[in-house]
Order: C-alpha cells, then sequence, then structure tokens
C-alpha cells in the first residue's frame, strides 16, 4: 500500500493505492484489509491524518493478534493447560 499524493496537495486529495501482494506476503493481507478499510473513512485530510491513522492501525492489529494468540484455540489446548488436582483431590 502507499499514500498517493497529488501535485495540487494540500489542494488535492490523498489517495490510497493498494498494489496486489505476492505470494511471499499472503500473511499481511488480513493486515492490509484492516489498514485499507481504516484510511477509507472519511475524516482524513492531511499527510500527518493518514500516517498517524496508519500508525495507530498498525500497533492495534498486532496488539489485537497477540492477543488472540494467548487464547486457547482449541479443546485440546484447554485441557493441557488446565490444573484439574483441586478437583480431583
Amino acid at each position: 500500500m502507499r499514500l498517493v499524493i497529488p501535485k495540487t496537495y494540500p489542494g488535492g486529495e490523498i489517495l490510497v493505492d493498494r498494489a496486489a501482494l505476492d505470494l511471499d506476503s499472503f500473511f499481511f493481507d488480513d493486515l492490509q484489509n484492516v489498514i485499507h478499510e481504516r484510511l477509507a473513512r472519511s475524516g482524513l485530510r492531511t499527510v500527518t491524518d493518514f500516517l498517524e491513522t496508519w500508525e495507530s492501525t498498525v500497533r492495534g492489529y498486532y496488539m489485537e493478534q497477540q492477543q488472540l494468540s494467548l487464547l486457547p484455540s482449541s479443546f485440546d489446548d484447554i485441557l493441557q493447560n488446565a490444573n484439574f488436582d483441586e478437583f480431583l483431590s
């Protein structure tokens, strides 16, 4: 993704150009979708607005992914990490 800044900036509208991802970068597709959706919302006018939004979106995405990785992903994970000693005694 890239920002396209017109020669008439700040009079012209900044555009977000979304390039196709190569096969080696497929795992970034979810992140790119989140960024693109956020940057498509109204209210962003300046380069600073776009860059700050981009940065906060990426940080939020990675924080969310980190939180999700802490959650058990399957029933087996729950059982494996559970301590049943107090129930058995």
